[in-house]
């Protein structure tokens, strides 16, 4: 049996009665009709595989070669998520929301990827909406997130929507090639 578990602002989540929140659908109207968003574990396979094509990117680019798993701990419910898009069958883009620790009452978005062919199509700016969607209905007010000092496209993304530069927080004070945003939900 299935039970409509919320609705806001368009975005619908279905999830089994009496189950996990996890393999959910999610689907938000949107030019991208064709595109399904699950909410998986960060240990879920199709998860794992867009994470770690995320960090390979980002380590060809800061000059790093290990894989920097995510603890799955702090992307369950109730504190956070981790979405996965898929077009049918194929890996589109992957986001997650958590509570940032650093920040009191800020949730933070963390591994937001689009696979190289799908990218300058609007995915990865649609998916901040799904997870700020998401952060509101957990209850967040604000949300902040890190990103690489050359990423200019992503800085270009985040400051479009409304994202406005703050000092680096915990682990990245310091590091170099952080630079960090926020907003009001």
């Amino acid at each position: 049996m299935w039970c409509l578990t919320g609705l806001f602002r368009g975005l619908r989540m279905a999830v089994p009665s009496g189950h996990m929140r996890y393999n959910k659908v999610v689907t938000k109207p949107s030019p991208f009709d064709a595109l399904t968003v699950r909410i998986l574990p960060v240990d879920h396979p199709d998860a794992q595989t867009l994470s770690d094509a995320q960090q390979r990117e980002l380590g060809s680019i800061f000059g790093f070669d290990d894989l920097n798993r995510l603890d799955p701990v702090p992307f369950t419910l109730p504190d956070g998520a981790f979405v996965v898009v898929y077009d049918g069958d194929d890996l589109v883009a992957c986001g997650g929301v958590s509570a940032l620790s650093a920040l009191p009452g800020h949730a933070e978005i963390k591994r937001m990827y689009t696979v190289p062919d799908r990218r300058r199509q609007g995915i990865s700016r649609w998916l901040v909406t799904v997870l700020e969607d998401h952060a509101r209905t957990l209850g967040y007010r604000r949300i902040g997130l890190e990103t690489g000092n050359t990423m200019t496209w992503a800085i270009s993304l985040y400051a479009g929507m409304g994202y406005l530069p703050i000092p680096t927080y915990p682990p990245y004070i310091g590091n170099g090639y952080s630079v960090c945003f926020a907003k009001d939900l």
